[in-house]
C-alpha cells in the first residue's frame, strides 16, 4: 500500500471535516492531523513533497502533476478541474458516497460511484467487508498486484483497473454473507478514463489512506 502513496505530487483534501488553518491534533476522519486509526497522518508523513491546495486557482497553468481528492464533501463541484485535465494532468478521486458523480458527468466522464455495501469472499480476519482486490494495470508506476479495501462501494463506466474476485456481492441486508438474492459477480472498485489531454482515476474507497489501512501488508 505504501508504494501507492509516494507518487503524489499535490494532494487535495476536500472533506467536510478538514478546513484551512487546522493545525492542532484532531479526531476528524481523513484529517492529516489525526494520528488515530481513521486519520491520514501517516500518509502525509510519507509524502513530504506533497502540497495541500484549497482552490483550483493554486494549480492553474501547472502541468505534469497529480492531484488527489480524498473523500469529497457533498458540496464538491470540481470547479476549475476541467482546465487542470486539459493541461494534461492526472486526477485521482477517492470517493465512496458518490459526491463526485455530478462533476464527473458534467465533464463528460462515464465513471460513476455507487455507495453500495460490496463484500467479497477474498476477505481478511473473517470479515467480508475487509478484502483483497486485484490490480489489473501497472498502478501509477508501481508493481502492486492487490490492495486491501475497507467496506468499499463500487464504480461503473470507464476502464476497470481494480476489481473484486468473482465471489463478490452487494450485501443488501447487511449480514455480511451472500444470500440467494445477492448475486455473486465481479465488481469494479476503480476505473480510469481519458478526458481531454488528461486522465481521471476514480476509486470507491477513500479509507485506503487512513492509518489503519496503511499498516496492513
Amino acid at each position: 500500500m505504501r508504494k501507492l502513496t509516494v507518487v503524489a505530487l499535490i494532494v487535495v483534501l476536500l472533506t467536510a471535516a478538514v478546513t484551512l488553518g487546522q493545525f492542532a491534533g484532531t479526531s476528524d476522519e481523513y484529517s492529516r492531523y489525526n494520528s488515530g486509526w481513521n486519520g491520514t497522518s501517516e500518509f502525509f508523513g510519507d509524502i513530504s513533497d506533497a502540497q495541500c491546495v484549497w482552490d483550483a486557482k493554486d494549480i492553474s497553468g501547472k502541468s505534469g502533476i497529480m492531484l488527489l481528492i480524498i473523500a469529497p464533501s457533498a458540496d464538491f463541484t470540481g470547479e476549475g478541474l476541467l482546465e487542470y485535465l486539459q493541461s494534461g494532468n492526472t486526477l485521482l478521486i477517492f470517493d465512496q458516497e458518490g459526491n463526485a458523480n455530478s462533476f464527473l458527468t458534467d465533464i463528460g466522464c462515464s465513471i460513476q460511484v455507487h455507495d453500495a455495501e460490496v463484500r467479497s469472499s477474498n476477505m481478511e480476519y473473517k470479515d467480508s467487508g475487509l478484502f483483497r482486490a486485484d490490480v489489473l494495470v501497472n498502478l501509477l508506476g508501481t508493481n502492486v498486484s492487490h490492495l486491501f479495501f475497507n467496506y468499499p462501494g463500487y464504480v461503473t463506466g470507464g476502464e476497470t483497473i481494480i476489481q473484486t474476485s468473482h465471489l463478490a456481492w452487494v450485501d443488501k441486508d447487511g449480514d455480511n454473507s451472500a444470500d440467494k438474492d445477492e448475486t455473486l459477480k465481479v465488481y469494479s472498485l476503480a476505473a480510469s478514463e481519458t478526458i481531454s489531454n488528461g486522465k481521471i482515476v476514480v476509486i470507491a474507497d477513500p479509507s485506503l489512506f487512513v492509518n489503519n489501512m496503511l499498516d496492513r501488508k
